[in-house]
């Protein structure tokens, strides 16, 4: 597998690579980064060119310059991304955030479309969407007190709690087991590389997540039913009624091998084996930008518990430290820290 960096419309894109034969994109959920589909990578690469894209302000792919206001800027920009790689035409997978860009580049960019596959995909009424849009994401600014640790390991412990995670009320309430702690803490993580703006391509995606989207697509489409989504009430919504025959679904039960159950549905609906990829055309040379020269630690990161208390023990270390007294920077070298000890 490859960490690949190119730039496009501007900025540095990271992706990861593997396999070969016809292309196939992944899409993430927010605020993760393509790392976290890396399971599904392994699972498609005896069969196809994988690329996993990290979304714009994700990961280790630059930020946009302002906030979008619109979905459309990240699939544009991932059409610039296949004509920098000369590839015409692709299959695409995303979850969440990343199904919700995959619809609008099916819609945007029919042509350039082979399949989508769309996981944990959903509609909510315009109502219910103002509602969790204005109090689903709290500001995680770097304080001095580093309060904001706490605020992003809270909120990350509560999304397996409630859906939506903010109206903790019993009929919000999940069923699934509490994931381990090192899922938590690899959540966290991303929260952090994502930073204050982990918001942008998330918050869009909830505005985007609507029937009305999906039935504007023309291409063969497969949505994957998982049985142990947290948002599956929502999912369930879209088959109220009967959808378009370019349509399909599939239930994933709740006992399932979930990534061993998409890829294979994946391998055996896509029958275009014409494309190829020519990796000669990306630039492997770029900076990783969480690479960068801030102080090595020598210290293991203190050992996490489910309350999170640790993470304020590790921030207040670096004080004694006297690595820095610039708040975004400490929040950097605290990134680095707890990202060399995952």
């Amino acid at each position: 597998m490859q960490s690949n960096h190119i730039e496009v419309q501007g900025k540095n894109i990271h992706f990861l690579s593997d396999g070969k034969g016809p292309v196939i994109l992944l899409f993430h959920a927010s605020p993760m980064s393509s790392s976290t589909l890396i399971p599904l990578i392994k699972l498609l690469s005896n069969d196809f060119t994988v690329l996993a894209i990290d979304t714009p302000g994700y990961g280790q792919s630059e930020k946009p310059n302002t906030q979008p206001t619109q979905i459309n800027f990240y699939s544009n920009l991932i059409s610039s991304l296949l004509e920098k790689l000369a590839l015409q035409k692709v299959a695409i997978y995303g979850t969440a955030t990343g199904a919700q860009i995959a619809i609008r580049f099916g819609i945007d960019h029919p042509e350039k479309t082979a399949q989508l596959f769309l996981d944990n995909v959903a509609h909510f009424d315009d109502d219910e969407r103002k509602e969790i849009v204005d109090a689903y994401f709290p500001d995680f600014k770097p304080q001095k007190d580093g309060s904001h640790l706490s605020a992003i390991w809270e909120n990350v412990v509560q999304l397996f709690n409630y859906f939506p995670w903010c109206f903790q009320e019993e009929k919000y309430k999940l069923s699934n087991p509490a994931p381990p702690l090192d899922v938590l803490k690899m959540i966290f993580i991303e929260y952090l590389k994502a930073g204050p703006e982990y918001d942008w391509a998330y918050r869009l995606a909830f505005e985007h997540e609507k029937l009305q989207n999906m039935l504007q697509l023309k291409i063969p489409t497969h949505i994957f039913r998982w049985e142990s989504s947290i948002i599956k009430p929502y999912s369930d919504r879209l088959f109220d009624e009967p959808l378009p025959k370019n349509i399909s679904s599939e239930i994933i039960a709740k006992t399932a091998p979930r990534y061993d159950s998409m890829a294979q549905t994946i391998i055996n609906s896509y029958q275009d084996g014409s494309l190829s990829w020519d990796k000669s055309q990306t630039r492997e040379s770029l900076e990783n930008p969480f690479n960068s020269s801030t102080p090595n630690i020598a210290a293991d990161f203190p050992s996490i518990d489910k309350d999170g208390k640790q993470l304020l023990t590790a921030w207040n270390m670096l004080d004694q430290l006297h690595f820095t007294s610039n708040v975004v920077d400490k929040n950097n070298i605290f990134l680095k820290w707890i990202s060399k000890n995952k």
